[in-house]
């Protein structure tokens, strides 16, 4: 369950969540108005086992043109607060992910992230280390970076859950300075 996740989670040191359900026009219609009452029983059922833990609700978008017409009401989107440890700047972030089968379509992807920055929205982009299509060609990531689109990569791909090709891409990516987050895409207990 979420509660036991969180648990495992809070007693690994973390005092703070942020929670990422995937909105996908297809697949997972959420919108903030069914995710919010959810996530709001789900906090208080937390603040009674974990008071001190603190629990954010975002997404995890996924880039189509449904979520181009999203980002006409950036009011509207699930974000997520933080404060960059390097230099103490406040972003209010907004988690997005590509298809694992096939490369976004770059006109799609510059609009987003165009309508994201212009909006006062930092994009960042979900495991881009687990995308197969740039284990060879990793020039997209480095153009990613440039354009200042936070990139992270999962814990378990530092490890090689998902295998040798997303570990030397992460690895990579590490080297050069373009992963800004190491995240824990946890859907399951065996992701802890």
């Amino acid at each position: 369950s979420a509660l036991a996740l969180i648990s495992r989670l809070h007693n690994l040191g973390f005092q703070r969540l942020v929670i990422t359900p995937h909105i996908m026009s297809d697949l997972y219609p959420n919108t903030p108005d069914i995710l919010q009452p959810r996530f709001d029983e789900l906090k208080l059922e937390v603040s009674k086992q974990s008071p001190s833990l603190q629990l954010i609700l975002a997404a995890e978008y996924f880039l189509e043109t449904s979520f181009i017409e999203l980002l006409e009401k950036p009011n509207k989107l699930l974000t997520f607060p933080c404060v960059d440890p390097l230099n103490g700047e406040k972003h209010e972030m907004l988690l997005f992910e590509f298809a694992f089968h096939e490369a976004p379509n770059d006109e799609l992807l510059t609009e987003a992230i165009f309508k994201m920055q212009t909006s006062g929205i930092t994009p960042v982009l979900a495991h881009c280390a687990r995308y197969p299509y740039w284990h060879i060609d990793r020039s997209t990531l480095e153009n990613l970076h440039s354009k200042g689109v936070i990139l992270t990569v999962n814990a378990a791909t530092l490890v090689g859950r998902y295998g040798d090709l997303a570990r030397e891409t992460a690895d990579y990516a590490i080297d050069r300075g373009w992963i800004r987050m190491v995240c824990s895409d946890t859907h399951a207990p065996h992701h802890i």
